[in-house]
């Protein structure tokens, strides 16, 4: 049996794209991920309400969170009783927000900076998350 290894297929192939075409695609990696990001705070919005947290439960799972990442702060939130599941769903889903957010900071960054007349040099990763 065969594997293909696509993720290393195509490594060393560079493209090259014009920056409006580039600009293009950045603001619709841009809309998806706003999508993404109204979706995500939806659904901890709808976390919060079935739980009925607070802000300062949430800042509580998140310090929680971080002390077992980072060292112990010199505050700790009280923390109430809330369901490990709960907690792991509002942690996992606020650190996706946290890359999404990221993410069109980057490409709005990318957007307004990129000479759009010039050709660029994009790898395949690159070319494969603007989804060309």
């Amino acid at each position: 049996m065969h594997t293909v290894q696509l993720d290393r297929m195509f490594a060393e192939v560079r493209f090259h794209k014009v920056g409006q075409e580039i600009a293009e695609k950045a603001r619709l990696k841009i809309d998806a991920l706003q999508a993404k990001i109204t979706e995500r705070e939806g659904r901890i919005a709808q976390l919060c309400s079935d739980h009925h947290l607070s802000p300062s439960d949430l800042f509580a799972v998140a310090q929680a969170q971080s002390e077992n990442e980072h060292r112990r702060p010199a505050y700790s939130a009280p923390v109430r009783d809330i369901p490990a599941g709960v907690a792991t769903a509002i942690t996992r889903e606020s650190q996706q927000l946290e890359s999404e957010r990221a993410q069109v900071r980057t490409l709005g960054l990318l957007m307004r900076n990129i000479d759009s007349t010039t050709p660029h040099e994009l790898s395949f990763s690159e070319l494969e998350y603007l989804a060309f």
